[in-house]
């Protein structure tokens, strides 16, 4: 799978098995860069469970079955600035 310059995705899978509330709590630790971009959604078949589009935290209520969580991140490119004579 081709990967766009500076994004990076990933797919988990958590298997949970006693239903109930759970949160998803996702932070940036800017190492090398912060994030500019970044997205969490967490599937179970073909169904969107829940999503959030920033960092922060998913809060779900979800039956004992096999989810996946899928992180999108696009990193901020820092901006180099151009020398002068």
């Amino acid at each position: 799978m081709a990967q766009p310059v500076g994004a990076a995705s990933s797919s988990e899978k958590l298997s949970i098995t006693i239903a109930g509330s759970y949160d998803i709590v996702a932070t940036d630790l800017a190492f090398p860069s912060p994030f500019q971009s970044f997205v969490v959604t967490v599937t179970q078949g073909g169904n969107l469970i829940g999503s959030i589009n920033t960092l922060g935290k998913l809060s779900l209520t979800a039956a004992a079955g096999n989810y996946f969580v899928n992180v999108l991140a696009r990193q901020r490119i820092p901006i180099k600035p151009v020398p002068t004579c």
